[in-house]
């Protein structure tokens, strides 16, 4: 899987929530699929490019506010798709936005020595997913 890590400067926008400030750090990977296009005779396998699998993972502090983390994720654990946006605010030019779909949160996870509660969150596409410069 080729990954885009985002260390800083990320801004993440969940269901038009902006999250940017929850943000620890954020990484979008894809994988393309393999096709065999193999020809009778030949000597060894070959392959052609498949369809890319997206996959975006945000580590993000925990809040239970109004208008926090929790309350936008925790609505989107049925499996319901969302509009997400995430790029870096500054070096990798580089936008990635669509339908998506939360796959995977923990809503309660440790803290760390100053008791943060940090978590990853996981989405994949629900429909097509934009690379562009933004």
């Amino acid at each position: 899987m080729t990954a885009v890590v985002y260390t800083r400067d990320r801004f993440l926008s969940v269901g038009g929530t902006d999250l940017s400030g929850a943000v620890i750090g954020m990484e979008r990977g894809t994988n393309n699929s393999q096709q065999d296009n193999t020809k009778t005779g030949a000597s060894n396998r070959t392959y052609g490019t498949g369809l890319p699998d997206h996959q975006l993972d945000v580590e993000l502090e925990q809040d239970r506010s109004i208008g926090s983390v929790h309350l936008t994720l925790q609505p989107l654990t049925d499996g319901t798709a969302t509009a997400v946006v995430a790029r870096p605010t500054s070096g990798d030019p580089y936008q990635y936005d669509g339908q998506m779909r939360l796959v995977s949160y923990t809503p309660i996870a440790g803290g760390d020595a100053d008791n943060v509660e940090r978590f990853t969150a996981t989405f994949v596409p629900a429909g097509n997913i934009t690379v562009t410069n933004s």
